[in-house]
C-alpha cells in the first residue's frame, strides 16, 4: 500500500531501513520494524514523493480506509483479541505515531506491542501473544497443582508418624515422654507444609479456554 504523504513515507523510509540493518530504531520506527512484515515497510518507503502533500490535511481523507492497526501488549492470559487489536485512519496515525500510544474514544488504551497494515495478521500477532500467556499460565497451574498434591501428601504421612508416636506413648510409658517430643516436632512440621500448602491452594487462578479470548 503506498504512504499518503510525504512524512508517512519518511517514517516508512526509516522503517525499512531498520530493518535492513542501516540505522538503528528508536520509539515507534523501532516497534514498527520489530511488527511490520518487510514487504508492507517496502510497499510504503517505496512510494515517489512527487504529488504527495507534505502532510495529510484535516479534511482529506473521509472516505480512506483505516488501514494502520496496533496491537496492545496483552496483560495476561485473559485478554480478549477484540480488546487489543486497533485500527487507526492515516490522519490520526500520522498524528500520532511518534507518541508511543494511541488514544481512541475511551483515552489511551495501553501500551503497544507492534503495528500492523493488515488486520488479519494484527489479529494473527495479537493471537500468538495470549497464545504465548494462555500456556505459560497453563504451565504454571500444572505446577501449582503438583506442588500441593506433593504436600498435602508429605502432610498426610507425618500426620500418621504422628499419630504412631502418640499411641506409642501411651503403649510405652517409660518412652512416653520421647514419644510426646517426637509427635511434637512433626506436627510442628506439619503446621509449616499446611500454611505452604495453603499458599499454593489460594494462588490457583482458573484458566479460561483459549477460545474464549477470541470472541
Amino acid at each position: 500500500m503506498p504512504a499518503k504523504s510525504k512524512a508517512q513515507q519518511k517514517f516508512m523510509g526509516m522503517v525499512h531501513a531498520s530493518q535492513k540493518g542501516e540505522m538503528k530504531p528508536k520509539g515507534a520506527v523501532s516497534k514498527a520494524a520489530k511488527s511490520m512484515t518487510k514487504k508492507s515497510a517496502t510497499d510504503f518507503a517505496s512510494t515517489k514523493h512527487k504529488g504527495l502533500p507534505e502532510k495529510l490535511k484535516e479534511g482529506v481523507g473521509k472516505g480512506e480506509p483505516i488501514f494502520f492497526y496496533y496491537v496492545l501488549e496483552p496483560e495476561d492470559h485473559t485478554s480478549k483479541i477484540s480488546d487489543l487489536v486497533h485500527g487507526l485512519h492515516v490522519i490520526q496515525f500520522g498524528k500520532q505515531m511518534g507518541e508511543g500510544k494511541f488514544e481512541n474514544d475511551k483515552g489511551i488504551v495501553g501500551k503497544i506491542y507492534g503495528y500492523y497494515m493488515d488486520e488479519e495478521e494484527a489479529k494473527e500477532s495479537a493471537k500468538e501473544l495470549v497464545k504465548g500467556l494462555h500456556e505459560a499460565a497453563s504451565t504454571l497451574e500444572i505446577k501449582k497443582h503438583e506442588v500441593s498434591t506433593a504436600l498435602q501428601k508429605k502432610i498426610d504421612e507425618l500426620q500418621k508418624k504422628a499419630e504412631e508416636h502418640l499411641r506409642l506413648a501411651k503403649k510405652e510409658p517409660e518412652n512416653g515422654e520421647r514419644h510426646h517430643d517426637e509427635a511434637q516436632a512433626v506436627l510442628a512440621r506439619i503446621k509449616v507444609l499446611r500454611k505452604k500448602h495453603k499458599m499454593v491452594e489460594g494462588s490457583k487462578k482458573e484458566i479460561i479456554p483459549l477460545e474464549e479470548t477470541e470472541k
